[in-house]
């Protein structure tokens, strides 16, 4: 990953309302839930960013505090929907980059993560890997074009960050777990 974005990127400043990643235990919207909500968020989203190029496409999360170690169970997973189908893929997301993560991050805060494409409900396949930097508060996956199949014409998609899930492959923990960007199960949407 580049230290800044090229060009030709986009910002997403996430608003305090956003940012409310978990109901409190009490809440009427998850009756009957109460009990399985816990501390569980730890990587609290604060700005999204997507930059590309013809060859990469770059996304980086910026947290409130200092990242976790990217050896944490399900550690900042990014989701891609790159249809915008709901149809398609698990719950539409066609692919998922950082799960898992394949190298750990080095001295100067490089590593290697893989790319996943949905094979149908909670089945994954790694298709290739993609680099990655952290850099205190700030994660940037830098994702092959090729690898999405976005190689040419304008983009547009789909994306989730999603942080310390304690159930994958079940949608409502997205609903009760870790942190998520945007929150729930809404989407963030990408067109150049």
């Amino acid at each position: 990953p580049r230290s800044g974005c090229p060009p030709r990127s986009r910002q997403l400043v996430l608003g305090a309302s956003t940012l409310e990643t978990q109901p409190p235990a009490n809440s009427p919207e998850l009756p009957g839930r109460a009990a399985a909500l816990g501390k569980t968020g730890r990587n609290e989203f604060f700005r999204l960013k997507v930059a590309f190029d013809e060859e990469v496409i770059t996304f980086m999360a910026e947290t409130r505090n200092e990242l976790t170690p990217a050896n944490d169970a399900n550690w900042m997973m990014l989701f891609i929907d790159g249809d915008q189908r709901k149809d398609t893929g698990w719950e539409g997301y066609e692919f998922l980059l950082n799960w898992p993560v394949k190298q750990l991050p080095d001295e100067n805060g490089l590593g290697v993560t893989s790319v996943q494409v949905n094979r149908g409900g909670w089945n994954w396949q790694e298709i290739g890997e993609a680099a990655y930097r952290v850099d205190g508060n700030q994660l940037w996956i830098a994702v092959p074009r090729r690898l999405l199949g976005m190689q040419s014409g304008p983009l547009s998609f789909n994306f989730h960050w999603v942080d310390n899930l304690q159930q994958p492959g079940e949608t409502w923990d997205f609903l009760i777990s870790g942190d998520s960007a945007p929150a729930r199960r809404l989407d963030y949407h990408f067109e150049q």
